[in-house]
This record gives C-alpha cells, sequence and structure tokens, in this order.
C-alpha cells in the first residue's frame, strides 16, 4: 500500500542533460531493512534519478535511501554507485556533492548571463562599445565624477572623413576593413580605465576618464596625428584614412546629452 504524502514532483539539473522533471508516484511498504520503497519514479533516465528522489524524500518527511521501483524511458535500474541494477539501492549525494553541482549550475548561469550582456553593450564588428555601451560607461563615470571619485575627463568624438568614398571605390567589404583598423588602433591607443566605442555609421568616441587635461590634451593631439596617417592595404591598393576630432571636457556636473552635443559641434568645427 501507498504511504499518503510522500507522492510528489521535483525538479533537478543533471548536467548532460540540463533540467529534469521527476515525479515520485509513492513509497510503499518497506524493504528487509526497513527502507522505504519508491513506487514509481518518472523522469528521464539520467544517474541523478537518486538524487532527485532522495530530495523529495526529504521534502516529504521520508528516510532515504529509497529504492526505485520504476523508471519511465527503460527498464533501467540504478545501484548506490550508480551502475546498473535490478534491486540496488540508491545512495543520497553527500551535501558537498549537492552543493558542488549547484555551485556548477550557478557559475554556468553567469557565464550566460554575462555573455548575453556583454553581447548587448558591444559592436560586433570591431568589438568596441556600441552606442548603449557608450551611454551605460559615460553615465557611470559622471556619478562617480558627482561622488567625487573621479575629476572629470575628456569626450573624444572621432569622424572618418572619408569612409563614404572608400566604400563607394572599393566595396564594403574595404569599408569593413577600414572600420576594424581604426577600432583596433583606438582601442591600443587608450589606459585600461578609458572606454573606446563605435557610436554607428563611421563615428566614434572615447572616454578618457579620470584625466588631467593638459595630458589629455597631447594624447588628443598625437591621437588625431596617427589617425590622419594611418592605412591599409586592399587589393594591392594603399587606402589612407582621415579622421576628424572633436573633444568636450566634462566634470560630473552636466547631463550626458549636453557634453555630446557640444563634442560634436566640436568635432563639425574641425570639419
Amino acid at each position: 500500500s501507498v504511504v499518503e504524502g510522500h507522492a510528489g514532483a521535483v525538479d533537478v539539473t543533471e548536467p548532460r542533460h540540463g533540467a529534469v522533471h521527476v515525479v515520485l508516484l509513492g513509497v510503499a511498504g518497506a524493504d528487509g531493512l526497513g527502507r522505504p520503497l519508491a513506487l514509481g519514479v518518472t523522469g528521464p533516465r539520467v544517474e541523478n534519478v537518486e538524487a532527485a528522489v532522495a530530495v523529495l524524500a526529504d521534502q516529504r518527511g521520508a528516510d532515504p535511501p529509497l529504492r526505485l521501483a520504476g523508471c519511465a524511458g527503460g527498464d533501467e535500474r540504478h545501484d548506490a554507485s550508480g551502475a546498473g541494477s535490478r534491486n540496488g539501492a540508491a545512495r543520497r549525494p553527500s551535501p558537498e556533492a549537492l552543493l558542488a553541482e549547484a555551485q556548477a549550475t550557478i557559475l554556468l548561469q553567469q557565464e550566460r548571463i554575462a555573455h548575453l550582456e556583454s553581447l548587448s553593450i558591444r559592436d560586433e564588428l570591431t568589438g568596441l562599445r556600441n552606442r548603449r555601451g557608450f551611454y551605460e560607461a559615460f553615465t557611470g563615470e559622471l556619478e562617480r565624477c558627482d561622488r567625487g571619485f573621479s575629476a572629470g575627463g575628456l569626450l573624444i568624438l572621432i569622424d572618418l572623413d572619408n569612409f563614404k568614398e572608400i566604400n563607394d571605390t572599393y566595396g564594403h567589404l574595404a569599408g569593413d576593413a577600414c572600420l576594424k583598423l581604426v577600432g583596433y588602433m583606438l582601442q591600443n591607443e587608450i589606459r585600461a580605465m578609458d572606454v573606446a566605442c563605435r557610436m554607428g555609421g563611421d563615428e566614434f568616441a572615447l572616454l578618457l576618464n579620470n584625466a588631467d587635461k593638459a595630458d589629455a590634451l597631447n594624447r588628443i593631439q598625437n591621437l588625431a596625428w596617427k589617425l590622419n596617417h594611418l592605412s591599409f592595404l586592399w587589393e594591392e591598393t594603399t587606402i589612407a584614412i582621415r579622421a576628424s576630432v572633436g573633444v568636450r571636457e566634462f566634470d560630473g556636473h552636466e547631463d550626458p546629452a549636453t557634453v555630446l552635443h557640444d563634442a560634436d559641434a566640436s568635432l563639425y568645427a574641425c570639419k
């Protein structure tokens, strides 16, 4: 006869198969050693069905270990060692094993979330931050300025003057190569605390965070010189890149839109 109160279901995570839903149909009588028996277990044929039964039994007040009387999807039985057996006793995982499995699952989930978040703020072509990533970084830096953790810095906008000409003359693949080269160059010209972004099209932005203005201006002049002496080889043709640069200082007391508007005005004055 089935002992009431022990039937139920539990979700577990099996490393090879992902989420598994296991249903314990009931507990019937006891074996020769006085241990309760599982009347039936439905679910995939996985090595940790015993873990599911043990978890469910613990939730329902049974005393594990339980022996499996049936498993949907096949007649395989599991003994305490995990090997196939017709009448083997199920082994309840140790707390350490359950904790290790939970930690591994959480780590995988965190890595997946971090990867998806990275995709949402990264430009696929250049690997730099995109416009969304720029605003996220810029807003955060302005907040640090307000709290006194940063002395401010400079926003630099960069526009490639002959990008349309490159696209029209040599094709979009050449244009992509141009953008990749500029993105690579910018990323390698900044400090770890600075941020390089592709705002869209042929427009890039740099955030020089917590920067001394005089030192930053020297760096910007050097950057502008390098950009306008940058070239790449495309189908045996050397293509030169020309760029304009706009600069705006910020200290945390302004909103991002105002700083960006002023930097944009400086950029077109440079053109």
